[in-house]
């Protein structure tokens, strides 16, 4: 009864795992072997996903929810991460622009909650934007020249200079056109 109960609630996919299981110890089994196999998998995956995650241009909202996103699914594989490596994990995505507010959590005697770091990070945030220079466009200029056809070192052709050379060395002005 209590094996075709179990089999009954599976999937077919995972039916085929089980197929060759006569009892109900068989199955339970079975099911657990390969549901630890594959957590303990999950597990690594996202711990590498922990170490190798990087705030780089997102914000601290975005970059905070990707880390709690991952710490969430490992307590949900039954791996919870403890907090100090959590702490250590989130610190360490931060770019260098937060060396300073790294090192004052680094430092403290007692350990700060998630939820605090995060608003210290906030703040942090927004005192980098505050501390960015503007561009102040009021004093920016654009300079545009438009060079017309070249009449190759100013001589002939329709667009000729409208002076002239004489021999005696002077200038005149000519109206030539054409």
């Amino acid at each position: 009864m209590i094996l075709s109960a179990l089999i009954s609630s599976l999937s077919e996919t995972i039916l085929a795992y089980v197929v060759k299981c006569s009892t109900s110890r068989d199955v339970w089994i079975t099911l657990e072997r390969m549901f630890t196999t594959h957590s303990r998998a999950r597990s690594m995956n996202i711990h590498y996903q922990l170490a190798t995650l990087k705030k780089g241009d997102s914000s601290v909202a975005d970059y905070f929810h990707k880390f709690t996103h991952l710490t969430n699914t490992l307590a949900v594989v039954d791996q919870p991460l403890p907090h100090h490596e959590a702490l250590s994990f989130l610190l360490a995505g931060l770019g260098s622009d937060y060396d300073s507010l790294v090192t004052s959590i680094k430092t403290q005697v007692q350990p700060m909650s998630l939820e605090d770091l995060y608003g210290h990070m906030f703040s942090h945030e927004l005192r980098l934007a505050q501390n960015q220079p503007t561009v102040d466009l009021s004093n920016v200029s654009a300079n545009f020249t438009n060079k017309g056809p070249s009449n190759q070192d100013g001589r002939g052709g329709r667009h000729s200079s409208n002076f002239s050379s004489n021999r005696g060395g002077r200038f005149s002005l000519s109206n030539q056109r054409g």
